[in-house]
């Protein structure tokens, strides 16, 4: 991966960088929500998915991004392998003073990142050895937290613990599902492997991770699991569209999943074209009568004689610009959305 670009995918706000608390030279790198919403997918951004980083050298990482199977090239007579999808969070070992550690998939801090650091160090130190030789051979075995508190959809009931998904190549954030799954399966739960001919996915779970000869993955999502991620996220995804365009922050999309994606930026898309025609509607009719009117008191007399929303409009153009109509017509939008949400 071109590390010399990272930089300015920073400055592009198309990556994030972590800085370890303890550690300056530590760092990990995860896409941004601007990358997912804007579709910003390259060589980098797919790598930089929880892409651990000391002194400039790869030292662990979480696999490359996986699409939805029907956003790649791959149909399901491509699959070779397909493994449960586990709904909870990835963690990504890396070693720090002799101590493993577990970071997610943009933090070392996070919550999640904590408790499985606590899970894993409740072992003994055969296993935790065995993580530290694998990282040493430029791999990175990978795992996914669940417990009570970080419930998202699926139900684990009181489950705490880690399960493994499999081993990835620090080179190339390919994914080995087999190399180490006897090992692991003497210490922790491994994601449940179901035969490639089989893509009914079952009742109440997130659905398949699938991988191809390659070893290149994609995701199956469940129908069941977007329904009721959409309800417990409690998103209504146009309102909660045009509130972040007014107040220029899309932070809340970390939330939603990437099957959403393409909702959200058919709403962007409706409410920038509205916006347009509005905006260039006051801007002609404001040019019109500064054409034929050039004293101020004359100006607003003339505005006045527009209904109300026009005129405030108008003269918001008039007095403050583009960028605060723009934000004005956004307002109305999401107000007369509400009213009719009332009245619905």
């Amino acid at each position: 991966m071109p590390f010399n670009d990272l930089e300015q995918y920073i400055a592009d706000r198309w990556i994030n960088e972590g800085i370890h608390p303890d550690n300056p030279e530590l760092k990990i790198y995860n896409y941004t929500q601007n990358t997912q919403f804007k579709d910003h997918w390259d060589e980098v951004t797919e790598s930089c998915r929880g892409l651990i980083v000391e002194n400039g050298q790869i030292i662990a990482r979480g696999p490359r991004k996986f699409y939805n199977l029907g956003q790649t090239k791959y149909t399901t007579s491509d699959i070779v392998s397909v493994f449960e999808k586990v709904d909870g969070s990835l963690a990504i070992p890396y070693l720090q003073n002799g101590i493993v550690y577990f970071a997610t998939r943009g933090s070392f801090t996070s919550e999640q990142a904590k408790v499985a650091t606590n899970i894993l160090h409740e072992y003994d130190e055969f296993f935790q050895n065995a993580i530290i030789e694998i990282l040493e051979e430029n791999l990175t075995p990978v795992f996914e937290i669940i417990y009570p508190e970080n419930k998202i959809v699926v139900n684990y009931g009181n489950r705490r613990e880690l399960i493994y998904i499999g081993t990835v190549d620090n080179k190339n954030g390919l994914i080995d599902f087999y190399s180490h799954r006897q090992f692991f399966s003497d210490f922790v739960y491994l994601i449940k492997e179901y035969k490639n001919d089989q893509l009914t996915i079952p009742e109440n779970s997130e659905g398949f991770v699938v991988q191809m000869n390659n070893n290149v993955c994609a995701k199956i999502k469940s129908d069941w699991y977007l329904k009721i991620h959409k309800l417990v996220t409690n998103k209504d995804l146009y309102r909660t569209t045009l509130i972040s365009m007014i107040e220029e922050d899309m932070e809340w999309i970390s939330e939603v999943p990437d099957e959403f994606f393409n909702e959200i930026q058919v709403y962007q898309k409706n409410v920038e074209a509205e916006v347009n025609v509005i905006t260039e509607k006051i801007i002609l009719s404001l040019q019109e009568i500064k054409t034929c009117l050039f004293e101020d008191k004359e100006i607003a007399i003339e505005i006045q004689k527009n209904e109300k929303e026009t005129r405030d409009l108008m003269f918001i153009f008039w007095r403050k610009g583009h960028k605060d109509l723009r934000k004005h017509v956004l307002r109305n939008m999401l107000n007369h959305y509400r009213e009719e949400q009332k009245v619905a």
